[in-house]
């Protein structure tokens, strides 16, 4: 069964509104829970791994961000994203593969 991208992209607003709020073991459960359903759903992976940072689980969240990449196929915007989030958890070499990946792509960078 294909996920709906409209249900995906709720739930990962969901995690996202509940760091936010503080509230990260939360987000942290919803997240786990959206990619138990959704595996290999670069979006559900990029919100666990969001919401792995947020609790201090940097090394599953370096894990999690560096498989979203690789599921994100060729969407320029998520690519950059992520890029971004690899490079704030100091996994530099991860993150210049994923901007390369990302210009390839197409994506615009400003």
């Amino acid at each position: 069964v294909a996920a709906q991208p409209d249900a995906l992209d709720a739930e990962a607003r969901l995690v996202a509104l509940r760091l936010e709020l503080g509230q990260r073991s939360e987000a942290l459960a919803t997240a786990a829970r959206m990619l138990e359903r959704h595996p290999e759903d670069a979006l559900a992976v990029e919100s666990l791994a969001a919401a792995e940072a947020a609790n201090g689980q940097t090394d599953q969240a370096r894990r999690h961000y560096r498989d979203a990449a690789r599921y994100a196929s060729f969407d320029g915007a998520q690519l950059l994203r992520l890029a971004g989030h690899l490079e704030a958890l100091d996994d530099t070499a991860e993150a210049r593969r994923t901007l390369i990946k990302a210009l390839g792509s197409g994506a615009a960078v400003d």
